[in-house]
């Protein structure tokens, strides 16, 4: 940071925590953060913070405020993440007892301001910056956040709905290739404590009544076949098969839309090139959904192989 910005950073501060300033441009707001994005990743250590007591200051005078605009709420919770991304930086704010605060269960979850869209995406949004190291994840996990996820997958703002599902990606993830000491096999499967809640919600979900839970977690697995290939999605999926191919059958469960789309991911998946189970579910599909959504699937997955 140069020594011009050093210099202005505790005057923005201030302005930015007054509730007498007008309301803020989202994009000069979103640009703030870039640039702290950019100053992060350069230098993961603890010298930002220790040379800019302003960052603490504006995160503990925005949440002493009474009624934080939403807009500026939003913004400290996604900066608090950004901070947070380096385990030095989280470990210091753990300490100031800002992180529980801002993302535990008495922070803005507990408040009306909750009922704003752009909070809730900004609590997921920080969640998601922060979530680079296990201290994060176990935070998370342990502290019940995990629950506030998994119920803002069913969120009535879609952009909202949609990161919950991308953070959940993400956490499962992390807390597989981090945190397990030896490959999982369908033999020995032992899942850490993080994957096993994330699957355990997946599991329930399928399972449920609700259509509306269950291509929540359809979607979440689309995502993460599409972007993760590693040899545990493998060992998942067949946990989780029979359950999935049970929704070809089931009239009353109308997710076969959702299904087409996680087969084309996994289709493109190296994991499952020879992986007999799930090619024998590709052509139950294919006889079992309409043409409309069979043959788009179909078109693709040629395409695919060229064959």
């Amino acid at each position: 940071m140069t020594r011009e910005c050093s210099v202005l950073l505790p005057r923005v501060c201030a302005a930015l925590a007054d509730p007498r300033q007008p309301g803020y441009d989202d994009t000069c707001l979103e640009k703030l953060l870039d640039w702290f994005r950019s100053l992060t990743a350069l230098d993961p250590s603890m010298e930002l913070v220790q040379d800019n007591p302003c960052l603490m200051e504006f995160i503990a005078s925005v949440l002493a405020l009474p009624e934080p605009s939403p807009s500026i709420l939003s913004f400290t919770l996604r900066l608090a993440g950004i901070l947070a991304a380096s385990e030095s930086r989280f470990q210091h704010l753990q300490q100031e007892k800002l992180l529980v605060r801002l993302f535990g269960r008495d922070g803005p979850l507990s408040s009306a301001v909750w009922e704003d869209a752009s909070v809730r995406s900004g609590w997921v949004n920080g969640v998601h910056s922060m979530m680079q190291h296990q201290p994060a994840l176990h935070f998370l996990c342990d502290g019940g956040g995990i629950d506030v996820i998994f119920t803002l997958q069913g969120d009535p703002s879609l952009f909202v709905a949609s990161a919950a599902s991308q953070l959940l990606v993400h956490m499962l993830t992390l807390s597989v290739e981090s945190e397990t000491t030896k490959p999982l096999t369908t033999k020995d499967c032992g899942w850490p404590a993080c994957a096993q809640m994330i699957i355990k919600h997946i599991e329930d979900s399928l399972q449920s009544s609700s259509a509306s839970h269950i291509e929540q977690s359809l979607k979440l697995l689309t995502s993460l076949f599409g972007s993760c290939h590693a040899p545990w999605t493998e060992v998942l999926w067949l946990g989780i098969a029979k359950q999935i191919e049970s929704f070809l059958m089931e009239e009353t469960v109308q997710v076969q839309h959702v299904l087409a789309n996680l087969l084309l991911k996994m289709a493109r998946s190296p994991v499952f090139d020879t992986e007999g189970s799930f090619w024998a579910l590709v052509t139950s599909a294919l006889e079992h959904l309409t043409p409309v959504q069979a043959g788009p699937l179909a078109v693709r997955i040629l395409r695919l192989y060229k064959w």
